[in-house]
């Protein structure tokens, strides 16, 4: 079985330090889905870009797949790999240390997942159609797509996500 592939974005207004949104694009069987949300201020897009692996793995864990997560944040990834031992040895940095947790949670829990760095707004496909709508998460922007598989959801709500995945029949 193939793995999962996803690609994982953040959006924020950096000026204003309001809202943030977040998406994630899964590729699983050649189905494209779409999953994206809001975040309230003060939110910034490191925490945009957490959140979405963070949910992305937890996601991604219900269907007990291999997976492999593309994102466009070295924050993110530095917080799950080259800096984890040190955070956990020699304390936590100052900001997001409850989202940094929740993301070490949701990976270690995981198991099988890799995280890979893409460059952003570079012509990745899947990069660019998470950023597209984890700025239409930052604006509340709710669309649906003909022939695709848009979601808002509640991070909160894992039931609904595992419903909504069965209903597509993944």
């Amino acid at each position: 079985m193939l793995p999962i592939k996803m690609y994982t974005d953040g959006s924020s207004d950096n000026i204003k330090k309001k809202d943030a949104g977040w998406a994630f694009v899964m590729n699983v069987d050649s189905k494209p889905i779409v999953f994206y949300g809001h975040l309230p201020p003060p939110s910034t897009n490191n925490i945009g870009e957490m959140f979405a692996v963070a949910f992305g793995l937890r996601i991604s864990k219900l269907l007990k797949r291999y997976c492999i997560i593309y994102s466009d944040s070295e924050y993110t990834i530095n917080s799950l790999g080259k800096w984890r031992m040190n955070w956990e040895t020699n304390g936590m940095p100052n900001k997001n240390q409850e989202l940094i947790r929740m993301l070490w949670r949701a990976n270690d829990e995981h198991g099988k997942a890799e995280l890979r760095w893409v460059k952003g707004h570079s012509g990745n496909k899947g990069n660019e159609l998470a950023d597209e709508y984890a700025g239409k998460g930052r604006k509340k922007d709710l669309v649906n797509m003909d022939g695709k598989y848009i979601k808002l959801i509640s991070f909160n709500d894992m039931q609904e996500a595992e419903d909504y995945l069965l209903r597509l029949g993944v």
